[in-house]
């Protein structure tokens, strides 16, 4: 069971972090294992993994040893690397398995998928705010600055804006001659494990940076990572290039998402170390924080988004016909039919959370407490 329901959180912090505007450190939070997480990212340092080396080595050389394959296994045990690695697999399941879904859902079923994970995070809200043990005036300020956070990124990124500009320039270069469109009926493309040029070098840099800055929002709730993505223009891109693997198998789709994990280490043990410390000095603050994190990120989730549809250029010339992309401008439909299939959905997705946290038996607001406690 234990196995079960680390992968199940795995794979539903995995869902999460491909969602723009849902927070893998949302659900990280409601579903009772946030803090365990951060502990686990803030063991990890030179020494202790120069350490569990050598008790690998160790154990390598003479396998069947009682008393050095103790000491190896007893250290995964000790560290939570089994968590861990249950965890990342399935997030990895998640996100490989379901990046053609979600371009899909996200362009013929915006407000319905938006809908969904807009009641998700509505009845998360309490979880975070229950974990108060006062409501001070520095609590309140937290929150309020936690809302404008969000909702400043949230209002501060155009994803049409930034695909249309992409597209324009690609489109340019196309009808300059610069990018040539293979025909269908052409001579088969390069196959697998194939290096076909398909990134620069700039693109691999910037692929890392966003890396970086996007695994640090998926630390904090309220703040979704691959918002951060659409604002650095890497969104669509990586969603591709996931695509694309899954499909090709190119090598420069391997060296590019091989780029954005390294940046995503990086800074992750960067942040998981500030926000600790942040949650061992003002626990109350910075839980409010959090909270208004996650009360701000509604905004971006809001369903009824201005939709703008356009032919999609590519970096390679061809088009992708019919896209819907949305703006960050939030709309009030007047029409009762645009209506009330959003509210079904959105009324399903606070169930599911509702249902998802009954599951959990209240560890979400437990957990914290008894680790304080000890």
């Amino acid at each position: 069971m234990t196995w079960i329901k680390d992968l199940f959180h795995g794979f539903a912090f995995g869902v999460a972090n491909i969602i723009p505007g849902v927070s893998g450190g949302t659900l990280a939070l409601v579903l009772g294992f946030y803090e365990r997480l951060l502990g686990f990212l803030n063991r990890l340092n030179v020494k202790t993994l120069r350490e569990l080396m050598t008790l690998k080595l160790r154990w390598i050389t003479r396998p069947l040893d009682r008393e050095r394959s103790g000491a190896f296994f007893g250290r995964l045990l000790e560290d939570d690397w089994g968590f861990m690695g249950r965890l990342m697999l399935g997030a990895l399941v998640a996100i490989v398995g379901l990046a053609r879904l979600m371009d899909y859902l996200l362009n013929d079923h915006f407000s319905l998928t938006y809908a969904f994970f807009f009641g998700l995070i509505l009845l998360s809200i309490h979880v975070p705010w229950k974990l108060m043990k006062s409501k001070s005036v520095s609590v309140w300020i937290s929150l309020v600055l936690g809302v404008a956070i969000t909702v400043g990124i949230a209002a501060a990124v155009d994803p049409y804006e930034k695909t249309k500009r992409k597209s324009d320039l690609y489109q340019a270069r196309a009808e300059q001659g610069l990018e040539q469109v293979q025909a269908p009926d052409e001579e088969e493309g390069p196959g697998a494990f194939s290096y076909t040029g398909k990134y620069t070098p700039l693109e691999y840099g910037m692929i890392f940076i966003a890396g970086m800055v996007a695994i640090s929002a998926m630390v904090l709730p309220g703040i979704s990572g691959s918002l951060m993505m659409i604002l650095l223009g890497q969104y669509f891109i990586l969603i591709r290039a996931l695509s694309s693997l899954i499909s090709d198998l190119f090598l420069d789709d391997m060296l590019f998402l091989a780029c954005c994990a390294l940046g995503m280490v990086i800074g992750l043990l960067l942040t998981a170390r500030l926000v600790e410390a942040a949650l061992r000095k003002a626990h109350d603050a910075t839980m409010a924080f959090l909270t208004g994190l996650i009360i701000g990120s509604l905004y971006a989730l809001w369903p009824f988004k201005q939709i703008h549809v356009m032919d999609e250029y590519q970096r390679d010339g061809t088009i992708l016909a019919g896209r819907n992309i949305a703006s960050n401008v939030n709309q009030f439909p007047a029409e009762l039919s645009v209506w009330l299939p959003a509210l079904g959905v959105m009324i399903l997705g606070a169930a599911v959370m509702w249902g998802v946290m009954r599951l959990e038996g209240g560890s979400a607001a437990e957990e914290p407490a008894t680790s304080s406690g000890s």
